[in-house]
């Protein structure tokens, strides 16, 4: 992929945060390990939806 089209670091994150947020709390679990095979994350024991957005706009604040 072009670094011309890639989209920045941040931009991804506040998608991904609009999309965590859309998500229902009953649903957070079931979305969360879908994304995790996504990125391929090996943590077993995931973060609540709260804490979730916690992380997300700590990952936003620090890539501005």
């Amino acid at each position: 992929m072009n670094i011309e089209n890639e989209k920045p670091l941040t931009a991804l994150l506040e998608e991904l945060l609009i999309e965590v947020s859309s998500v229902s709390s009953e649903n957070f679990d079931k979305w969360y390990e879908k994304k995790r095979k996504i990125f391929n994350i090996g943590v077993k024991n995931h973060p609540t939806k709260e804490e979730f957005i916690k992380y997300v706009n700590y990952a936003i604040t620090a890539s501005r």
